[in-house]
């Protein structure tokens, strides 16, 4: 399977609002999957109906290196954000904002995204995931086991 990690995050350096949703190359914690990165940046530049971004935005980490760290292939996306976490000028409470065409870009990338990939890559990424997944309760850590209250 291919994990994409899709958040808001913080608009730094060339990234800008009005720019596009942006292919995240890594976050502050490490970078993602060069194949999966690569094949969304393909996807990205294969349409021509929105404008787009690649970065790294490391600003701080999101879920994309938690999956990596199991073993899953991620990339990321996101939405270049304003006023992050809430935060406007001298520090005062502004709402984050995000521009609406990136949001409706976002969109149509996902869209693109899924019609894309590969269906029998697909089909042997489940297989693998199955045969985990069904030893987890032999291999999961105690403090991860289901509990009685």
């Amino acid at each position: 399977a291919l994990v994409v990690s899709i958040e808001a995050s913080k608009a730094l350096g060339q990234v800008r609002l009005g720019g596009g949703p942006v292919v995240r190359v890594g976050d502050r914690s490490s970078l993602f999957d060069p194949a999966a990165v690569g094949f969304v940046t393909r996807v990205a530049a294969a349409q021509t109906r929105h404008p787009w971004q690649k970065a790294l935005m490391d600003g701080g980490t999101c879920e994309a290196t938690v999956w990596s760290a199991y073993g899953h292939r991620c990339a990321g996306l996101c939405l270049p954000l304003r006023h992050y976490h809430n935060m406007g000028p001298a520090g005062r409470p502004r709402a984050e904002e995000i521009d609406l065409d990136d949001f409706a870009a976002l969109v149509g990338l996902g869209r693109d995204l899924a019609r894309a990939w590969p269906t029998t890559v697909l089909d042997q990424e489940l297989a693998a995931l199955r045969t985990r997944l069904e030893r987890i309760p032999d291999q999961a850590p105690r403090s991860l086991r289901p509990i009685s209250i």
